[in-house]
């Protein structure tokens, strides 16, 4: 007799049979005599697990006297489902004398014949007896027999090891002492309970389906959980590493939990569990997280308590999240994906402020930093923010991309409201050498408004300079020579871009001059003709005549080696830094190659010597290092970024290396189902598909197959076979124009801003309506008038309303045609149908900054007494405007703008000249009255001429008048 199962697969069954002695379920045989039993649930939990059965007249009679044959077969079938097997040789052996081989009922004899092999049924006198009834305390010795047999529990051990007392009354009746040690066993493990047992009396068939179920309830031993070493998954598959190797496992084995966001766990059924050959490595499956349109979640799973790394669910779709003003020059934008960094461009941007004042961002080329993850962008501005402006950001559409080269939806952000009252925050000092300080705050620094810097040791000051750099807050000084130990570093008048200013903080740095002699910490390949040498320390001087690279026992002209700085990531360096990169020769054509013929790799040794730090000259240096030749095929970059122009019927596709046509016999494009001509070419990194079929590139489904050998890179790897597909639509001919079409500058007309859009060809009438235009990344202001100024319908002219306040003169704004509103309408034209565009390939917006004129008149806010400091009489007039004004414009002689009464009385007046706190520019006005009049502080009112033309007092942009004023009395 032999279990066919392992250890893991018996512990499986174990926990499935225990289950289903707990909770019947409803494929579980159905007695019908059975509703009123006290006995009833055990009976339907066995016979659900085959392990009892009843009569062919669908009764179970659980009040009838269970005999030795029945209990054979209940235990037979209970050993069966733990994994049990029916002995071969039950036909051929009989095990009891009076049950021979012959009898009729098989099913009893090969029951038999396992109970006794298992030594569950030892009978009497070699006689199974099997028609007798048994006795409760017979039922109770081959129980725990069949306990010990089946989950290695020896109860009758265990109570004796307890010191266990029984409370049971009538065990002097037991016949022998196994059957007294049975029954208090079968008290020690719960599964009786009486005062009296009554081992003499018989059992029912039902009391003994309530003894065996709960024998499988309470005593079956739990499986002991697969112990789980370590675990790694992504989205559906977990990978579990074991801690014991296995020889089979089931998927229950594994309890799985999993947990979105650093939400609550919850529990998760794996469908199914694969062992690796060796027994040590399982393959879980589970359901999917199903992915949100914009949210990512962050998901991890616990195998049997170990939790696996976790791992991100992407959205289905690509947007920007917020946008928020970080400081006074800096904007920060993020993304729910990771994105492709050098997509993300200052022209990706519209920032405006307080309804429409453009924010320009810097030019400068480090002015645009993406998070290492790719998640966020820090943007530099071109000018600070102010306190409480409110910002508006429009991101456009498609053309941020992200790291798998999906397009960014767009999005526009208002009411980002900045303020900063702090001033910016010394985070750390520290002295990088003996006269270089550097400093890191919380914020960029304004150190050019203040003349800030630093002062160490009390020496002079030294400047600080401003840095473009998006989120880089660390500034250096050059000091002179830092003393050993601790230096005094003040930092004196700093602000940041808010003006918020701090006068003075006070640090230290502490230095140690550093005697360290430069040598080489390591030499690694860079890529298939570069190498890194790692100094312990910068060094000022090296030079590729420091360095000696042989190949074998030739040596590499010195002169033929590039040496130059980079830094930790082996971006080239302008400064000093203790990385530096040789790049060698090729000299493929010579009789010394870099790499010979059939050669994957090559060994150089390098030695390095004569180079210097200051004075201090360098340990000299003999190694090696191994460069290995780029053998990596061209790969296409991604099919998401084919572009079709069908102007010049081409497709171009991206790889990520230069390019050399190969073979173009092994390009083959499909429109449809249909074969068509084509001819490939090269540029750059781009192959260039020509549609040489008559009907050109039309819209459609493309198939390009491109078989291995079409290209090759400079290292002659030729691409892999593959096929890609692209669908050409809604591509257009176009006729690229742009900004100029709108000018620079608008011109001041009747209080309103007027943009004249020069086309210079033919349009149709989309150029007179106004959505086909955007100011700022929004629709024109309503009331805008948009029309052709002749019947050419080459020109058009915009009229922003007056209503739309341009409160500054020369007021940056973006205007916009947008993309694929206007077409040539000249039939004569071979541009004719085309749409006006930025773009040679497709229809994108034109968009220019163009300069608004203030529109809006200065008005008087307020008008004071000048007094008399002795008298306390009027001797004048102080006028406050809402903005500045032009005092030259004013008229105070025969036609004056102002009046000025008492009364009803005129008041003659002058125009005093600028002084003290007023300026000819500035939004006050002083008007003195004349003769040296005096008068008392009261009942004095200002009005204007009632004469329109006597009004001339404009604004500083020349273009806007005073109004008429019906009277404001003096204060």
């Amino acid at each position: 007799m032999k279990q066919k199962y392992s250890k893991w697969v018996v512990g499986a069954a174990s926990a499935a049979l225990v289950a289903s002695a707990i909770v019947p379920v409803a494929s579980a045989a159905s007695f019908s005599d059975i509703e009123s039993s006290d006995h009833k649930d055990a009976i339907l939990a066995l016979a659900d697990a085959n392990i009892v059965g009843g009569y062919p007249d669908g009764t179970f009679k659980p009040n009838a006297v269970v005999t030795r044959g029945n209990v054979t077969k209940f235990l037979g079938k209970w050993l069966v489902s733990e994994g049990y097997e029916i002995p071969t040789d039950y036909k051929t052996e009989a095990r009891f004398t009076d049950l021979p081989t012959t009898t009729p009922d098989q099913e009893l004899l090969q029951y038999a014949a396992l109970v006794k092999d298992a030594g569950v049924f030892k009978g009497s006198n070699n006689k199974l007896m099997h028609t007798n009834n048994m006795s409760r305390e017979q039922m109770a010795v081959v129980l725990v027999r069949a306990i010990k047999t089946v989950y290695g529990v020896d109860l009758v051990a265990d109570y004796k090891e307890s010191d266990f007392k029984s409370a049971i009354t009538d065990l002097d009746n037991t016949t022998a002492t196994e059957n007294r040690e049975a029954i208090i066993a079968l008290e020690y493990a719960g599964l009786t309970n009486v005062k009296a047992f009554n081992p003499k009396n018989s059992l029912t068939r039902g009391q003994f389906a309530s003894f065996l179920n709960r024998t499988i309830t309470n005593v079956a031993p739990t499986p002991a959980p697969v112990k789980v070493e370590s675990a790694n998954a992504t989205n559906g598959t977990i990978t579990v590493k074991l801690a014991e190797k296995a020889e089979a496992v089931e998927a229950e084995d594994f309890t799985v939990t999993q947990a979105i966001n650093g939400g609550e766990a919850t529990e998760v059924k794996a469908s199914a569990a694969v062992l690796s050959a060796d027994g040590l490595t399982v393959t879980l499956t589970v359901d999917k997280v199903a992915a949100q349109e914009i949210t990512e979640q962050s998901v991890v799973y616990t195998v049997n308590e170990v939790a696996a790394p976790a791992f991100v669910v992407e959205a289905t779709n690509a947007v920007v999240t917020s946008v928020t003003a970080i400081n006074a020059k800096e904007i920060k934008v993020a993304f729910n994906k990771p994105v492709k960094a050098t997509t993300v461009e200052a022209a990706d941007f519209t920032v405006t402020k307080n309804n429409g004042t453009a924010v320009a961002i810097s030019a400068a080329s480090d002015a645009i930093t993406v998070a290492e993850d790719g998640r966020s962008a820090v943007i530099t501005l071109d000018a600070g923010l102010s306190n409480n402006d409110v910002v508006k950001v429009v991101v456009a559409k498609d053309s941020i991309l992200t790291s798998a080269y999906d397009k960014f939806e767009g999005a526009t952000f208002s009411d980002i409201k900045f303020v900063d009252n702090q001033a910016p925050k010394l985070l750390s000092a520290k002295a990088t050498d003996g006269t270089t300080v550097e400093l890191t705050f919380d914020e960029p620094v304004d150190w050019t408004t203040n003349v800030g810097g630093i002062s160490v040791n009390g020496a002079t000051l030294v400047a600080g300079a401003n840095t473009t750099k998006a989120g880089n807050y660390t500034y250096s000084f050059t000091v002179a020579q830092l003393k050993s130990g601790a230096n005094t570093v003040q930092v004196l008048n700093y602000a940041d871009f808010a003006a918020n200013k701090e006068a003075l903080t006070t640090t230290t740095v502490d230095y140690v001059a550093d005697t360290s002699i430069p040598e080489v910490s390591s030499i690694k390949a860079e890529d298939s003709a570069s190498f890194i040498v790692t100094l312990n320390k910068a060094v000022d001087t090296i030079a590729k005549t420091n360095f000696t690279v042989k190949k074998g026992n030739y040596t590499f002209d010195s002169n033929d080696l590039t040496v130059g700085y980079v830094d930790a990531k082996g971006a080239d360096s302008v400064a000093a830094t203790k990385y530096v990169k040789v790049t060698v020769p090729t000299q493929a054509t010579t009789a010394n190659p870099l790499y010979g013929t059939d050669e994957a790799s090559v060994g150089l040794s390098v030695a390095l010597s004569g180079y210097k730090n200051g004075t201090v000259l360098g340990k000299e240096y003999t190694g090696s290092v191994t460069l290995s030749k780029d053998v990596a095929a061209p790969k296409v970059v991604s099919s998401k970024l084919i572009t079709f122009n069908k102007t010049a019927k081409t497709i171009t596709v991206p790889f990520d290396k230069t390019l050399t046509l190969a073979d173009a016999t092994k390009l083959t494009v499909v429109s449809g189902s249909v074969k068509v001509a084509a001819t490939p070419t090269v540029d750059g990194k781009n192959l260039v598909i020509t549609i040489d079929d008559a009907a050109g590139l039309t819209d459609g489904n493309y198939s390009l197959v491109l078989d291995k050998g079409l290209v090759k890179d400079g290292s002659n790897n030729v691409n892999e076979a593959t096929t890609l597909s692209t669908t050409v639509s809604n591509a257009v001919a176009t006729l690229v124009k742009d900004g100029t079409i709108f000018g620079t500058t608008a011109v001041a007309e009747n209080g309103k801003n007027v943009i004249t859009v020069t086309y210079g060809v033919k349009v149709d009438d989309a150029a007179a309506t106004a959505s086909s235009y955007s100011l700022n990344g929004s629709a024109l202001p309503s009331g805008s008038v948009v029309y052709f100024t002749s019947s050419a319908k080459d020109t058009v002219k915009i009229e922003l309303p007056a209503s739309y306040t341009v409160g500054l003169d020369n007021l940056s704004a973006k205007l916009s045609l947008n993309a694929n509103a206007v077409k040539v309408a000249d039939s004569t034209s071979a541009d004719y149908g085309k749409v006006i565009s930025s773009s040679a390939t497709e229809a994108k917006s034109i968009e220019q900054v163009v300069t608004l004129k203030d529109n809006v008149a200065p008005t008087v806010t307020k008008v004071e007494y000048i007094k008399d400091s002795a008298t306390g009489l009027a001797t004048g007039l102080k006028l406050t405007f809402s903005e500045n004004v032009d005092d030259s414009t004013l008229d105070g002689g025969t036609n004056p703008t102002f009046v000025i009464k008492q009364g009803t009385t005129n008041v003659a007046y002058t125009m005093a000249a600028p002084a003290g706190t007023d300026a000819a520019d500035d939004n006050v006005l002083t008007l003195s009255f004349a003769g040296n009049l005096t008068l008392a502080a009261s009942n004095v009112v200002l009005y204007t001429s009632a004469t329109a033309t006597d009004l001339t007092l404009t604004d500083l942009s020349g273009n806007n008048k005073i109004g008429a004023i019906s009277g404001i009395s003096a204060q």
